[in-house]
């Protein structure tokens, strides 16, 4: 069903950083929500919002120069709500 997938993809900015020179997780989280809302728009074919988020754990530190995706999945619906599976990954390109 790809009406039910969301993906958002991104450069990290200098303007995105925190004090350590890293992604700010609020900025992270804004982008996964930005995702989950493109999959549950795409699903429900019109507006949704976030009700209420279960769970964020940050792995480690993505660094400013860094290419973030971060990808939905609708995984239930119910008649008013729906379950959406969150990932944001990070891929740093090596410059010789």
């Amino acid at each position: 069903m790809s009406y039910s997938v969301g993906s958002i993809t991104t450069f990290v900015m200098p303007d995105m950083q925190n004090i350590r020179g890293d992604l700010f997780g609020g900025h992270l989280m804004a982008l996964v929500d930005q995702a989950a809302a493109v999959a549950a728009i795409r699903h429900a074919g019109g507006p949704a919002v976030t009700a209420s988020i279960d769970r964020v754990d940050f792995r480690e530190r993505i660094p400013v120069g860094a290419l973030v995706t971060c990808s939905a999945t609708v995984d239930y619906v119910g008649r008013s709500s729906m379950d959406i599976t969150l990932a944001g990954r990070s891929r740093r390109k090596r410059v010789k």
